[in-house]
Formats: structure tokens, sequence, C-alpha cells
């Protein structure tokens, strides 16, 4: 299943759903009693009720401050002068666009319980109470135009915020305030659909706080993340807040403000206004006291960050604001507690989950909290049935998120295509939108600004400096900055000396690298070649060009080098790996014009840093040659004493191999019979000293398994190299046939004449002899045993030979005896211990090895064991396993064993590794129409026998 993506447009048609659904589907509802908004509307005003309400009006508008704080303390400085002049600039638009619009939408005469109707542009009218009316619901929409600022802070361009401004003020807020709010001035004739449910939300924990919060949300997903908020791998960077003082300072203006908020609501001076503001001070206090606790205890600092203990103050106020009339004191500290936990997750789930960077948590806090303190009021809403409220509760935090984001999403979409980009660019990102969109600079950008002016220039002049303001703590900076410049301009009075002596002694360096007989030449970070080098460098590989990488010079047409010149080089730069490992991962050999070289790397490195890689190259062409001629000289004498001492084995295997040659010439065969071919063709060449062919065969190998096929030019590199091999041997075997006639066989012919046998008898007698000895076989497998143990540190073995005077024709049996190779190899590599381990274990201090033949009524059995380790069965069906092959049963394993690409080994060997033996032989016994039975003890050994018809 994959994950769900929080796109724009996926929220968007969520949110368009959850309004249809909920604005059609409540058909359950039934109209309840007219809610706290209709009876506030009926309330016979005093004196006094108009003193309090308009002072709660200023204390309203004392937040604008609060929030201005909040939003500078936690943007970046370079941005605070624009999210200032933003506070007071929303507030502006917001009530000029209130009073023209928004207040006839919000508290009009209704049309069907959906908008207002009249009141436009409204005055100071007969009704004394309208403008007092009037300038508190001013507050709120100018409350609900100003949250999503602080969540955009540093992004998005000035006139289209203003804009957003007054789409909010005019539309967004004013049409759900009027279906929740809508009968607070004209009474029933103005209730909206939300209100006639029964819908409760005394002060707007959802009509004002989640409106803004689900504003500010659609934003964020428009306008995106600050540039250094989300790195490449998706993990977040945390920005530094200008001025944490600000932020804690804000949050005590706006709880002033708040009493205000929840306190003027009443529209009255009466007694329930004490109950107001207690739970409104409760329920603050508990959300700050629940998100510090949270954040003490969870966060990965495990420290109180001030952030979170002002949000959770924040988010405790605005979840009570929908119930601080009907919540008792317990309910509110519920409440509060609750907010404070929804406010610390909220922030986590916007910015890991919804991977949106919201700068003041303003989601979390407006819009989350809202909603929360929405729903955690229906079990205190006296004579409802606390099930139904909650549900009603429900439908309108829902048809809130749906109207809202939707809403703010399709107006910031129309925005952007009428006006052009929302978002400032990246590089008036860098510089802060103070400077950007007001023009705004200070002591500290002019300081920046010439520091930055600095790092371009190659001579550091006294016009460098900057006038140094006395007494303040950027006029420190300033001194210090202009102290650097003085130490600077000294330091390259300094450089310039030396670099006269350094000039001296590149001479004399020059004269050195002109007479070594290697290639010097060091290398940059980046790749590019410095221009010192010995003479031989440009000898080899012509003169580099000026600002030429390593791989683009010494590679030439070669892309697949250059490339892997490249890759490595970022290992020695990036620090990932030890300085040796990484160096080991670039190039030591290059073939260049017929000559090999090789190459070898050494770091020169200033303190901790590493600045440049030696590079010594070495032309080895010459000795190489001298080696392989020597290899060559090695292996024809040994195939020369090989066949002094086994011709007949040796010419067996020469007629094998030849034979696997044409198939592998003809390249007709499967892939997984071609690689079966070449596996066999590299163990019987290794098994007999031929050594030029079974490399070659181990390089295929290795190209084919990542290849997954053998490439024809592969093919072709056998066949050539086992030419020039038959070449070199051809007058050594060019011989006539014999018979070798054991003393056994004559003993055997004696007592059959004696007897008297039939002439057809003794003919069959003396035809066998033409058969190979299975004994020279055996012979010749357990010399090669012995020598390989020796080379895997198995030390000297014991080989027992019990042939029994078997015979069998070379021509059906020779491709057996050939793939037999695998099966010894694996007894001596997988199966017997070293010396050492053989001693820990109490066994002998040698291992044995048994090689027998025999009949058994008409089968050939052969046989191969040893006194090892035993098969590894948990290891075989690890690697069954990852290969997909069955694995359940003992069967299951010896099958897995003989599949190919099966191998216990981790990496591939000459001897083992890659496999394909096991596979080979089994292939082999399969196409005689035989059978393999396995007999394997822990620690004691394993005997594998070979039962094939002798027909």
């Amino acid at each position: 299943m994959r994950a769900f993506v929080p796109t724009p447009r996926r929220l968007m048609v969520f949110a368009s759903l959850c309004g249809v659904a909920l604005c059609t589907g409540p058909a359950w509802a039934t109209t309840a009693a007219k809610a706290t908004s209709s009876a506030r509307s009926e309330i016979e005003h005093t004196p006094v009720d108009y003193v309090w309400v308009l002072i709660c009006a200023a204390l309203v508008f004392l937040m604008q401050a609060g929030f201005m704080c909040i939003e500078a303390g936690k943007s970046r400085a370079k941005n605070s002068i624009n999210v200032a002049i933003k506070n007071k600039a929303d507030f502006v638009v917001a009530v000029v666009f209130y009073w023209i619009f928004g207040f006839a939408v919000m508290f009009g005469v209704s049309e069907h319980g959906f908008f207002g109707t009249s009141d436009w542009m409204v005055g100071v009218s007969d009704d004394p109470w309208l403008p007092v009316f009037f300038v508190f619901q001013a507050m709120f929409a100018g409350t609900a135009a100003t949250i999503d600022s602080g969540a955009i802070a540093g992004r998005m361009r000035f006139s289209r915020y203003l804009v957003l401004s007054a789409v909010i003020s005019a539309l967004i807020y004013p049409v759900f305030g009027h279906w929740a709010w809508g009968s607070l001035y004209h009474g029933e004739a103005a209730a909206g659909w939300l209100e006639d449910l029964g819908f409760h939300d005394f002060a707007g924990s959802t009509v004002v706080h989640s409106v803004g919060g689900w504003v500010a949300l659609a934003a964020l997903c428009i306008v995106g993340p600050r540039i250094d908020k989300y790195n490449p791998d998706g993990t977040r960077n945390h920005i530094q807040e200008s001025n944490l003082l600000l932020v804690v300072l804000g949050v005590s203006l706006m709880f002033f403000g708040w009493f205000g908020f929840n306190g003027g609501s009443a529209f009255a001076a009466s007694p329930i206004i004490g109950r107001i503001v207690m739970t409104t001070l409760i329920s603050g206090v508990f959300g700050g006291l629940t998100c510090t606790a949270a954040c003490w205890l969870l966060s990965k600092n495990r420290r109180p960050e001030a952030t979170f203990v002002s949000n959770g103050i924040l988010g405790g106020l605005v979840a009570i604001t929908a119930g601080c009339d009907v919540v008792p004191v317990y309910g509110a500290a519920l409440i509060g507690a609750g907010a404070g936990i929804v406010c610390y997750f909220g922030r986590h789930f916007v910015e890991r989950t919804l991977r949106q960077d919201d700068v003041v948590g303003a989601v979390a806090v407006h819009g989350f909290c809202g909603a929360f303190g929405t729903l955690a009021l229906s079990p205190f809403v006296p004579g409802r049935d606390w099930l139904s409220q909650l549900q009603i509760q429900a439908i309108a935090v829902m048809v809130c998120f749906a109207w809202t984001f939707t809403t703010a999403l399709a107006a910031l979409w129309l925005l952007r295509r009428l006006a052009g980009d929302l978002r400032v660019t990246a590089a008036e990102e860098r510089i802060g939108l103070n400077v950007v969109e007001h023009g705004a600079t200070s002591s500290l950008l002019d300081l920046a600004m010439s520091m930055q002016r600095a790092m371009g220039v190659s001579e550091y002049t006294d016009d460098l400096k900057v006038e140094v303001e006395r007494g303040t703590e950027v006029g420190d900076l300033s001194e210090c900055y202009n102290n650097l410049i003085d130490a600077l301009q000294s330091a390259a009075e300094r450089m310039r000396r030396a670099n006269q002596k350094l000039s001296s002694l590149n001479q004399e360096n020059r004269l050195l690298l002109d007479n070594v007989e290697q290639g010097l030449i060091t290398i940059n970070r980046d790749g590019t070649l410095s221009p010192a080098r010995s003479a031989p460098i440009d000898r080899w590989f012509g003169v580099p060009a000026e600002g030429a990488t390593l791989w683009s010079y010494l590679t030439g047409n070669t892309p697949e080098l250059a490339e892997w010149f490249e890759l490595a080089w970022d290992f020695v730069i990036s620090d990932l790996l030890p300085m040796e490992m990484a160096l080991d991962q670039l190039p030591s050999h290059l073939q260049y014009d017929g000559r090999q070289f090789t190459f070898e790397y050494t770091p020169i490195v200033v303190g901790d840093e590493l600045v440049k890689i030696l590079l010594i190259i070495t032309d080895r062409t010459d000795e190489l040659e001298r080696r392989r001629l020597e290899n060559a000289q090695r292996e024809i004498i040994s195939v020369f004493e090989q066949i002094n001492t086994d011709r007949a084995g040796f010419i067996q295997f020469f007629d094998d191999a030849g034979k696997l040659v044409e198939l592998i010439k003809d390249n007709l065969i499967p892939t997984r019979d071609m690689l079966l071919a070449i596996h066999t063709l590299k163990g019987n060449c290794g098994f007999f000293g031929v050594h030029s062919v079974m490399q070659v065969c181990h390089d295929v190998e290795g190209r084919a398994k990542d290849a997954g096929e053998v490439v024809p030019s592969d093919s072709l590199a056998i066949v050539e190299v086992w030419r020039a091999f038959c070449e070199k041997i051809a007058s050594f075997i060019d011989a006539p046939d014999q018979l070798e006639v054991s003393e056994a066989d004559y003993e055997t012919l004696r007592g059959a004449i004696l007897d008297r046998l039939p002439y057809l008898d003794l003919a069959q007698l003396i035809d066998s002899w033409k058969k190979e000895p299975t004994r020279n076989s055996l012979l010749r497998m357990a010399k090669q045993a012995k020598s390989l143990a020796i080379r895997l540190d198995k030390g000297d073995i014991e080989v027992y030979v019990e042939s029994n005077g078997m015979r069998l024709p070379s021509d059906r049996w020779g491709r057996f005896w050939s793939s037999l190779i695998h099966v010894v190899n694996n007894a001596i590599d997988h199966g017997l211990e070293t010396p050492d381990e053989r001693a820990a274990a109490a066994k002998l201090p040698y291992g044995q090895i048994w090689l027998k033949t025999f009949m058994d009524g008409n089968e050939c059995v052969i046989v191969v064991a040893d006194d090892g380790r035993g098969i590894d069965w948990d290891k075989l069906a690890q690697k069954a396993r990852e290969t997909g092959l069955p694995h359940e049963t003992r069967d299951d394993l010896i099958a897995a064993m003989f599949s190919t690409g099966v191998s216990t080994r981790s990496e591939a060997t000459m001897t083992s590794g890659r496999g394909v033996g096991m596979a080979a032989v089994h292939h082999v016994v399969e196409s005689m129409g035989g059978r393999i039975e396995i007999d394997s003890r822990p620690g004691r050994g394993t005997e594998v026998q070979f039962r094939i018809p002798r027909q």
C-alpha cells in the first residue's frame, strides 16, 4: 500500500468532499434550541455594557501587538521588519474590507442561513449598539486575518499577502461566521444553518482561530518551505529564532488581550464574565504546563524549549475560547491540558508528516487546538446530550476546514495565475524581505554587505572597512571586522615575501621533477591537475590542458574508466570512508597507448584537512611482459611434467577441454550451460596447471555474473587463449597411442589363460584394457588435492585411493571425471579445517580424503569423502532462501546445493564461490542417468556417492 502524501491538490479534494458530505448529509439532525449566540443578541444593553465591550475591543486590538512580537521574534532578523509591517497592514486591509463587505455578509439578515444580505458599510445609526458591536467584531476579523502572517513569514510577496488578507476578511471569515454567529445582531432573522443545528462556539475557537489556521495551512501548501528548512534527503534543519525574548513578551500580550477576547464576547458586563475570565486563565496555564512537560520528556534534547512553552499557553487559550461560558473550572483544566498535547504533536505532524514549514506553529495552535477545543466542550453544554452535541460540533469543525482550506487554496491559485509568483525569488529570500520589500536596512546589514564584498576581492584595502557605532553590539562587531581587515593586510604582505622564497624553491623542484623516472603529479580537491609535474607525465600522456581533471586527462576515449575515476574521487573528498579505504576505490592500473601503468596515491594533509593527492605513476610494461613470459614458461614446464607422469590423464583432460572450448566457441547453448562449461573448463585447467586459460575463464565468469550473460567477445577470449596453449604443447602430445597394462591386469590375464577361459571371454578381457583405469583418475585427483590443500592453508593431508581395478570408457566417462574435480575442491575448501581448527576439535592434525570406485550390481559407484566439518545446513538453507529455492527439508537443501548460483561463500575465489561447480557435476550425472547420495555429519565429515549405470 502506498503512503498518503498530503499534497495541496489532495488536501483540497479531501476538504471539498468533507464539505459536500457534511453539508448534505446530516439528515439525522433536528433543529435545537437557539444557541448562546441567539441569546446574546437579545440582551438589553446598559451603559456599563457599552464601556465593557469597548474596553474588551481595545484588549483584542492589543493582541495585534502580541502577534507582531511573536512573529518577529520567531522569524529571522532579516524578515522582522517585514513581519511587523504585515501585522499592521493586514489589520488595516481587514478592517476596510470587513466594513465594506464582511460585516454585512456575516451579520446581515440571512439568506437561507448561508450569508447575510443587509448592513453594507454600516454607519452610526439610530441603534447606538451597532458601532460598539462593529468595532468589537472588526477586532475579531483583524485577528483571523493576522494568523497566517507568521506561518508564511519570510517567503510571500507583500502585495500578494494583502490580497489574501482582503479575501479572508471579505469572504472566508464572514461566510463561516454567518453560519455560526449570524444571529448575534439581528437575532433569529439572521441565524446561520450551523446555529440552527445547535453549534456552540462562544468566542471563536473555530470561527476565528481555526479559520485563520486553515488559511495558513493552504498558504503553506502553495508557497512551500523556507530554502534551508529541508535537506535533499528529507531531514529537517532547525532555523534559529531571532529573538525569543520578544516571543515571550508577545505571548504575555496575547494572554492579557485574551481576557477581552473571551470576556467581551458576552456583550454585557454581567456576572458570567467572571466565569469566562477564570476558565480562560486556567486553560491557558494548563496548556502551557502540558506542552512544556511533553517537550521536556519527549523532545530530542529533553529540555523545555521556549517555542513549545509559548505555543502551549496559546493552544490552551485557543481551545477554551469555544466553551469558556459553559465549561466548569476542572473542564477548563482538562481542555487546556489536552490542547497542550495537541499543540506539541500537531507541530511535529505539520513539519514531519505534512512537511510544511510553519514558522510560528500557527496551524497547530490555531487550527488543531481550535478544532480540539470546539469538540471538547460537548460534555459541558447544559441541557444537551453530549454525544449529539459532539456530532454537531464535529460537523462544524469539518465544514470549517472544507470551506476555509478549499476557498483559500482556490484564491491563492487564482492569484498566482493572475498576478504571478506568490513567493519571492531564492535570491530575495536569502537577502531578506526587510530590504527587498521595504528597503529597510541596519548597521548589522551594512556590516554583512561589507563582509560579503570583502569575500570577492583579491587585495584588502582600507575602503573595505566600515564605520564603527560606539557603545553597541554591532559597533563591537564592526571594530572586530576592521581589525580583521588590518590583519589580512599584514598577512598579505607576509605572503608576498613568502612567495618570493617559494619561487626560488620551485626552480630547484623543477630540476628534480625533470630528472625522475616516475610520473609525479598532484591533484586538487576538485579533481583538477596542479601545474607541477615530472617530465615523464608529458612524455607518456601529453601536456594536460589548463583546468583538466584527472579523469578527463588520463582516460581518453574510455568513458567507463572516467566515470569510475570521478565516482571514486567523490569518496576521497567526502570523508565518508577512512582515507586509506577511499583511496583504494580509485583505479590502480591503466592501459594506455599499448603500455601498462600502475597508480599509487598519497594524501597531502595540512592539519586535519585533505589539501591534495600526490599521484605516482609507474610504467610497468617491461616488467609485466617479463612476468608474463616467466609464467608462460612455468606453465609449459608444469604441463610437460604432467604429460610425463600421467600422459593418459592429460590426454583425457586435453580432449575434454577441447570439447568444452568448442561449446563455448559456438555460443549457441543457454547461458546456464555456457557458465557450467566455463566453470568446468576453469576447474580442469587449474587441476592440470594451465593457469593462463584458468585466469581468463575466471575473469569471464566475473563479468558474466555482473552482466547476466556471456558476451561473444569473452567467448572469443577463451577460444584464443586455449588455441595459443594448444600451439605450445602440440609437439608434446603428438605420440602414438599406447595401452597401459598394470601388473594386476597381467596376472588377471595369465589366470584366465591357465583356467582355459573361452576365446571370446579372453578377447573381452583384453578389450577392456582400452578403457582407462579409474585408479589413474583417482591418483591424479589425489595429487592435485594435496597441492590445493597446501595452497589453502589446510596443511599436508592424507588422500586414500581405492579403485578396485575398475576401468571405464573415457568417451562416456570423460565429462564425469572433469566435473568431479569440483567435488574434490569443495571437500578441501569447504570441508577440511585448518590444522589449528582440527586441534581445537580434538581431531587428527592432518585432514583425510577418501577417493573410491567399485561396482554395486550394475551401478558404478564413485565416492568422495572427507573427515572435515560437515555441511553447514543452516547456512545452506539461508542461501537457498535468498535465491528463492525450496529449503524446508533435507532433500530441498541437497537440491539447492547442486543448483546454479548457490554457494555458502560470501565472495568468489579461483577455487570456489560462484555456485556453478556443483551444478555442473549434477548436470553431468543426470545426463548419464545417475544419482547422487550425500551423508554429512556435523564435525565428522561428508561422504558423496555418485551412482551411475555401467552402460
